[in-house]
């Protein structure tokens, strides 16, 4: 996810704000931050490496969010529909997403946090839940 939807929105906003993440220089040096942060969530504490991961994550939510919003305030005409569009579907995906990766972040600070949740109904996996479902229409 941190590796391919910058380029994404890059693709698919078009805006100022995006613009970056679309050069071929920006795709490679995610990818190679994506691996090396892939290495800390693999041989690194739990602790450090998922709270790296997981505030990346919501950091990138937000990025997501305001970019798309940003691309529907910019537009005009059917171009703003369709970025409307975008901004409603992906937004709130961005939206549950980013709480539901802030929230496992705070549990996993609490000691609390279970990569295997036996409990899948909690707050955070219905947030993220309805983030997906939210996007799919």
């Amino acid at each position: 996810m941190l590796a391919l939807y910058p380029p994404f929105l890059a693709a698919a906003l078009r805006t100022r704000l995006t613009e970056p993440f679309g050069t071929p220089r920006a795709r490679a040096t995610l990818l190679v931050l994506a691996a090396i942060l892939c290495g800390f969530v693999l041989w690194g504490p739990l602790r450090i490496g998922g709270t790296m991961l997981y505030v990346s994550l919501v950091i990138l939510f937000v990025f997501a969010l305001i970019a798309s919003l940003d691309a529907w305030r910019s537009a005009e005409g059917i171009a703003r529909s369709r970025a409307g569009t975008f901004a409603l579907a992906f937004g709130m995906r961005d939206l549950c997403w980013g709480i539901a990766y802030g929230w496992a972040t705070i549990l996993l600070w609490q000691g609390t946090y279970a990569i295997v949740d036996p409990d899948a109904s909690t707050t955070t996996y219905l947030v993220y839940a309805l983030g997906s479902l939210l996007a799919v229409p």
